[in-house]
């Protein structure tokens, strides 16, 4: 299973993958509750919003993400330009 975005590439397995979705529906269920239950619950959101960012995160890095670019287009595009000057010279 591979997909991208942008420069990123993931290929996890359908395995991981499958424990990686399960993990944040998991921890996302276990945020609303404690924010559900919250005495404070703007600061308990913010608090609870950055564990389930953390966490998808972490999922993210697990999926085997990597940068991949592709260096024959870029060569192809490359170009070399040689300038000479024939202007005259002054001696000073």
């Amino acid at each position: 299973m591979n997909f991208n975005i942008s420069n990123l590439t993931f290929s996890p397995s359908v395995t991981l993958f499958i424990i990686g979705i399960v993990a944040l529906v998991i921890i996302g269920g276990l945020c609303l509750t404690a924010w559900k239950r919250a005495a404070r619950p703007v600061r308990t959101g913010m608090l609870e919003a950055l564990r389930f960012l953390i966490a998808l995160i972490i999922v993210l890095m697990l999926s085997g993400g990597e940068a991949l670019e592709d260096y024959a287009a870029r060569r192809a595009k490359s170009e070399l330009t040689a300038l000479l000057d024939r202007s005259p010279q002054v001696a000073h």
